[in-house]
């Protein structure tokens, strides 16, 4: 898919945010959204542009130790080859911006700061696990969503179960 290939290069990240519905409302997540774009301008660089995917779980599908979950994971992007200290500052840094805005507990947050190259390669692979006479039609699928609620909601969203 040529959009990831797109959003992962040069001075945009791509990030991916995958809560559990109803967990974070429509205010936090534009919230979320600027105040991570100034931390990547902060961190990686004032030419940063994050491109922000709400990816949304339905209840029914999250559980953690048997019991219902609240948990969201958050991939971030940054560039190849990031110090390991900048890395880590900027993921602190992720991490009290997601507790303080949504509220959650530190075991109900996962993040990660993948190199740009190697979030690349996860988001194909996960692409190859969709048989390829499905692919054209999941990825017309997670356009339409995306570009929908781009233009009702002014941001993109899609849920897990495409």
């Amino acid at each position: 898919m040529q959009l990831v290939g797109w959003l992962i290069m040069s001075n945009r990240y791509l990030v991916i945010c995958s809560v559990v519905e109803r967990n974070i409302d429509g205010h936090q997540k534009r919230e979320l959204e600027n105040r991570i774009s100034a931390l990547y301008k902060m961190h990686i660089g004032k030419f940063s542009k994050p491109t922000v995917v709400w990816v949304e779980i339905p209840a029914s599908q999250a559980y953690l130790d048997g019991k219902a979950s609240k948990a969201s994971t958050v991939l971030t992007s940054v560039p190849n080859e990031l110090e390991p200290c900048h890395r880590s500052d900027f993921l602190y840094d992720i991490r009290d911006l997601w507790m303080s805005v949504t509220h959650c507990a530190r075991n109900e947050l996962v993040i990660s700061a993948p190199d740009q190259t190697l979030a690349k390669q996860f988001l194909g692979a996960n692409r190859e696990r969709v048989g390829v006479f499905h692919r054209p039609v999941m990825t017309l699928k997670l356009i339409y969503r995306a570009l929908s609620s781009k233009l009702l909601r002014g941001r993109i969203e899609t849920s897990i179960n495409l």
